[in-house]
């Protein structure tokens, strides 16, 4: 793969318009502040809490570095303490808790809450992509079967 030599320069001096990826960056920012759209009621919380649901080592694969940071940093907003083990891949989080509060409060609003930060970080590649590269976001061709095949001959 030949990479042009000149985009790393084109990078630093990108024409995007600021207030379009401050626009953004505000939008995300605002949907971490407000929480999750649909709140878990207070009466359920309470019966979280007041449950005698044993404490339990929860483990949640995470697929990417953002989508962990994401989780990490809302674990922690919950009063959790992450961590993993030795030998344990990156993406593994663990978290010690009750399994009900897991599954009924904190996953949902991680998942929420991926789901914008992938929009935000697709909006901001777009960006970057159509002024430093090209601005054809077409889809990629799938040649039909008889011709891979003799491509790859």
């Amino acid at each position: 793969m030949n990479i042009d030599p000149a985009i790393p320069g084109k990078l630093s001096i990108i024409p995007m318009k600021e207030n379009e990826i401050a626009g953004l960056a505000k939008a995300f920012e605002q949907k971490l502040i407000q929480g999750p759209k649909n709140p878990v009621p207070e009466f359920i919380l309470e019966d979280i809490r007041k449950r005698k649901e044993p404490e339990i080592e929860m483990r949640f694969s995470v697929g990417d570095r953002y989508s962990k940071k994401l989780f990490i940093a809302l674990a922690r907003k919950k009063g959790f303490k992450p961590y993993r083990y030795p030998r344990q891949k990156h993406t593994t989080v663990i978290l010690k808790g009750k399994k009900s509060y897991f599954d009924l409060v904190l996953w949902p609003e991680f998942i929420e809450l991926s789901g914008e930060l992938e929009f935000f970080l697709e909006q901001l590649t777009n960006e970057i992509v159509r002024n430093v590269l090209t601005d054809d976001f077409s889809e990629i061709t799938v040649p039909s079967s008889e011709n891979s095949s003799q491509s790859q001959q």
